[in-house]
């Protein structure tokens, strides 16, 4: 179980990280992945994306900062599907909780 933050809930979130990612997914498609917590660095690719992938180098392309992106913008390049974007969020969502980002 995994408890974090986000803005305009009115207060933290709890659930697995399927959970939380599905969460997101549903409530959170047009905010900056970055703000799925501020333990995130906005400048790095969410581990589920292989550096020098297709889908990196779409992503990198229109986002210099990667996690400005939201997932409505993301679900737009080439090669994310609806379980590549799935994966994507839960690795975020894992990645806030591994970096200290629970509330």
């Amino acid at each position: 179980m995994a408890t974090l933050a986000w803005p305009g809930f009115d207060g933290p979130v709890s659930g697995s990280v399927p959970e939380l990612a599905e969460l997101w997914l549903s409530r959170c498609t047009d905010r900056p992945l970055s703000s799925l917590s501020p333990a995130l660095d906005p400048a790095h690719l969410p581990e589920a994306v292989a550096p020098g992938s297709p889908v990196a180098l779409r992503w990198l392309s229109g986002f210099p900062v990667p996690l400005d992106a939201s997932v409505v913008e993301v679900s737009t390049f080439r090669g994310v599907g609806k379980v590549k974007l799935r994966a994507i969020v839960e690795c975020l969502v894992q990645e806030a909780v591994d970096a200290g980002g629970a509330a």
